[in-house]
């Protein structure tokens, strides 16, 4: 039928438009093992990001629930990184303490994040959890551990962490031997489950790419895109597969691996692939 969406795989319009109005503040979050309070997703913002028309200065965004979903981003109340901290929206109370006492652990650094002055890594590296001391290596050890587990700390000789969409699956083997980690979805897993669960901090191959700009910069992912390409190699070895070595040398020529979330790589034939930021 003319006019038709497949639910599966197109973004309903009133989820995009929902995204698009959060895209600009939202950048990277923070699950209750890296933050030390239960119950919220917080979401850490530089100042590029910030929205002219809603002048509130530096701060943070607070979504109850352990879960990202776009209703709870749209709803997630402000905290201004002021001295003391100050709630634009509501809390419950038993969430606003511990909130408050993350801001104050780590009011510098956010501001410095706010300010430009430290990158996404930097940053992330620099939190500390609600209780957590300098002195607590046990609580360190951690926390790297359980990024390394979500995809966002490089461990070893992996490259990168790229998630492999299922039209491009015959390129995970020659990935991952060149040294990449390679994820693929499980059969039968919803799209935004995929999103949600598998894609943030990581870096999704696929021949889909406009199903997925639009939240690109909110879940933070990156996208390689393989629409341009005329064929893709299904060789298992990286060495006689062209596709996976063009995957590679535009990891390393754009160094993905270090950058932001909200990105798009489009490949081209001729090797003069096409960089975009969507935040």
């Amino acid at each position: 039928m003319a006019g038709k969406k497949h639910p599966r795989t197109t973004p309903s319009r009133h989820f995009v438009e929902r995204l698009a109005r959060i895209r600009l503040e939202a950048m990277s979050n923070l699950r209750s093992r890296d933050t030390g309070v239960e119950g919220v997703v917080i979401w850490i913002s530089a100042g590029e990001f910030f929205d002219p028309e809603r002048p509130h200065g530096p701060r943070i965004k607070v979504m109850l629930g352990e879960r990202l979903t776009a209703d709870g981003l749209q709803d997630a109340a402000s905290v201004r990184l002021t001295d003391p901290p100050e709630v634009l929206g509501t809390l419950p109370a038993e969430i606003e303490l511990p909130v408050f006492e993350f801001v104050r652990t780590n009011r510098e650094v956010l501001l410095r994040h706010w300010n430009g002055e430290l990158s996404t890594r930097e940053t992330l590296d620099r939190i500390r959890a609600v209780g957590q001391t300098v002195d607590d290596p046990d609580s360190i050890v951690n926390r790297v551990l359980a990024r390394y587990q979500a995809g966002t700390v490089r461990v070893g000789t992996a490259r990168a962490t790229l998630v492999v969409d299922d039209d491009v699956e015959c390129l995970v083997s020659a990935l991952k031997e060149a040294n990449f980690r390679v994820l693929s979805p499980k059969a039968g897993l919803k799209d935004f489950d995929i999103r949600e669960t598998l894609l943030s901090h990581r870096i999704l191959v696929t021949r889909n790419t406009p199903d997925f700009l639009a939240d690109a910069p909110v879940l933070d992912y990156g996208i390689i895109g393989l629409e341009a390409l005329p064929f893709i190699d299904p060789d298992k070895s990286y060495g006689r597969n062209p596709t996976a070595k063009m995957i590679s040398e535009a990891v390393t020529e754009h160094d993905l691996a270090s950058k932001r979330a909200g990105y798009v790589v489009m490949l081209m034939p001729d090797g003069r692939h096409e960089y975009r930021d969507l935040g």
